[in-house]
């Protein structure tokens, strides 16, 4: 067992195939296969986004309130803002 941050602990250890692993990579592999299939599965069937782009996204990230508190990612707003014409490609790639 592992300890958060937060004092909770969670398993270290996954069985995977009948097999246990502490492999950080075999076990990272594992939830991507399983909820990529899951998406797949499921929700391809229930709802379609229409794409976006980086124009929509730069829009939504200066709109922002330039505080420089963070929320659980840790990342300000602040910091957002200024890495808005470096990120927002990337961002429109893995939204859509």
């Amino acid at each position: 067992m592992v300890k958060t941050n937060n004092n909770i602990e969670i398993s270290d250890m996954f069985k995977i195939n009948n097999t246990m692993s502490k492999n950080p990579k075999t076990i990272t592999d594992q939830f991507y296969d399983y909820f990529n299939e899951m998406g797949y599965k499921y929700a391809s069937n229930i709802f379609f986004m229409i794409p976006t782009g980086t124009i929509e996204i730069s829009r939504i990230i200066t709109s922002l309130k330039p505080k420089t508190n963070s929320g659980h990612d840790r990342i300000s707003p602040k910091l957002l803002k200024y890495l808005t014409p470096s990120i927002s490609v990337p961002i429109s790639v893995v939204i859509n």
